[in-house]
């Protein structure tokens, strides 16, 4: 279950109109209402996105938005790090731990013109419950625009390690 992907939306912008389409599968009953006490959850990122039989590249603003769907218990986001598209740390999100209230959020963003990551970065995200909670919502939301060109996509991230009882 905590290796599926979930369904991700792709909208593109060309003058005026937009186009948004879903993609990949999504997510079941279940793994909705997973419960937890922390996992370790991976979040694909990108810098840009490449374009035309030029490779032309696309830069876009990348924000991973963590959200918290327990209705009555916080969570405790422990670190988020930013790495590379070899895989190697950038830097970390978070000087400290940080709280999220029952069915708050918090977000994170790296911006347009920070290509540091390359291509393909990631976040690591490891965050922890007192109790069994909903495992919250990891998103990333790239965005960007030119002209009367724009593009943004939405997609969910997978759980790499899952806390123990």
């Amino acid at each position: 279950m905590a290796g599926r992907r979930r369904a991700g939306i792709l909208s593109v912008l060309v003058g005026g109109w937009a186009l948004a389409v879903s993609v990949g599968p999504t997510a079941t009953a279940a793994e909705r209402a997973m419960l937890s006490k922390g996992q370790t959850v991976y979040v694909a990122a990108y810098s840009y996105v490449l374009m035309g039989e030029r490779k032309f590249k696309y830069l876009v603003t990348s924000t991973l938005v963590v959200r918290n769907i327990d209705p009555v218990h916080p969570i405790i986001l422990g670190s988020v790090k930013y790495r590379d598209s070899k895989g190697e740390h950038l830097r970390p999100y978070l000087e400290e731990p940080r709280v999220i209230a029952p069915l708050a959020s918090t977000e994170f963003v790296v911006k347009e013109s920070d290509t540091t990551g390359g291509h393909g970065p990631s976040f690591i995200v490891h965050w922890t419950a007192e109790t069994a909670v909903n495992a919250p919502v990891l998103e990333r939301l790239m965005m960007g625009g030119r002209g009367t060109l724009g593009i943004s996509f939405v997609e969910r991230a997978g759980v790499i390690d899952e806390a123990g009882d």
